[in-house]
């Protein structure tokens, strides 16, 4: 299985340090010294008119990978749209390995080049400027089922915490015979999208 930076080399995918689930396939991100964050929405400065994306649960399945991370100082664990907060003092470090991952993306493959001189014009202008070493997400990826195992956890650690975070309502999973927590968050917060600079487009 590939790890994390392997798969996001392979497949060309820019990482996001901070998701949410308000992104879309037209959000603009931006660079700064911590990664890229989202800007606005290129629909909303062109013409408001939302641009219709879906993920095909059917067809676009694209591998797999794992991901490890170290806890030492840290008292919570979030990614993949998963946060964990609390009960993570015996972890000295986070395993997630993803089964499978989604895209979203435009659901009219055409909408760039529909939009090319619309776009061209908006770049002209301040605010365009300002933003042309920005990217569009033309494609947002997530991990839609994965497993967590903690290591330096035990199986009762672990169970404990799963219990105190589904009573918060902010984890769904389920404690697996190994003492993993099993996911299935289908396609909520994305880990990373592909896209050019509005400049190239």
């Amino acid at each position: 299985m590939a790890t994390y930076m392997q798969y996001l080399k392979r497949n060309g995918i820019r990482s996001l340090p901070v998701a949410t689930r308000r992104l879309h396939p037209a959000s603009i991100l931006c660079p700064d010294r911590r990664g890229l964050f989202e800007e606005g929405r290129l629909d909303d400065l062109l013409d408001k008119a939302e641009w219709a994306a879906s993920s095909d649960d059917a067809s676009i399945v694209v591998g797999n990978f794992t991901r490890r991370l170290s806890l030492k100082g840290k008292a919570s664990a979030k990614n993949f749209g998963l946060n964990i907060s609390g009960g993570l003092q015996h972890a000295s470090s986070v395993t997630y390995e993803v089964e499978d991952v989604r895209v979203k993306e435009f659901n009219d493959p055409n909408t760039l080049i529909k939009k090319a001189q619309a776009i061209e014009k908006f770049l002209e202008t301040q605010a365009g400027k300002r933003l042309k070493n920005c990217f569009l997400a033309q494609r947002l990826w997530y991990a839609t089922k994965f497993e967590v195992h903690f290591e330096g956890m035990t199986k009762t650690d672990v169970e404990a915490v799963l219990k105190t975070h589904l009573e918060k309502g902010s984890l769904k999973g389920e404690l697996s015979s190994k003492g993993t927590i099993i996911v299935a968050t289908r396609a909520t917060v994305p880990f990373g999208f592909t896209g050019k600079r509005l400049r190239g487009i």
